[in-house]
């Protein structure tokens, strides 16, 4: 009888054992020195992108580069929108605000190649030997929509 009343419990405390799991926020034992460099050095990227293009939309670019900063704008919000989610589940703190703008229109352009060329290689790193299985997860996904906006920065950079 004890036993029977002992093996009727245990679904019991699995279940409050998950639920306090998931009330204390789970930690990723699984996350490396690596990735918790990657996600801040990714984020500032990201956000330097997002604060030139928002410069450049406001000084009134026009054609491509219009376009492009458009397109950066959206692109780079997002994927840093699920950067700072991704990091944040894996107790990664990261920097969300926004820097002042360092570019012109006119060589807006020409520094997206190369952030975007800079921020696809992180991603690539990342993808290939980070530790954290939603940061892996996290930068394949991300590293199509960018290579996008790097294809475009390239064809408005001529």
């Amino acid at each position: 009888m004890r036993t029977l009343n002992f093996i009727r419990a245990i679904p019991a405390v699995a279940i409050a054992g998950a639920l306090g799991v998931c009330l204390m926020g789970a930690t990723n034992d699984s996350v490396s020195a690596g990735d918790v460099a990657f996600a801040p050095a990714t984020m500032n990227i990201l956000l330097q992108s997002v604060a030139n293009a928002e410069a450049v939309q406001s000084d009134g670019a026009t054609g491509d580069v219009a376009k492009l900063a458009a397109s950066i704008q959206s692109d780079e919000l997002a994927v840093g929108t699920q950067l700072a989610n991704v990091a944040s589940f894996d107790g990664i703190d990261v920097k969300t605000d926004l820097p002042k703008s360092d570019c012109t229109t006119d060589t807006f352009a020409e520094d997206q190649v190369t952030s975007l060329n800079k921020l696809i290689s992180l991603l690539q790193a990342e993808k290939d030997s980070g530790n954290a299985p939603n940061l892996r997860d996290f930068a394949d996904n991300a590293i199509p929509r960018l290579q996008k906006d790097l294809d475009a920065a390239k064809a408005a950079a001529k």
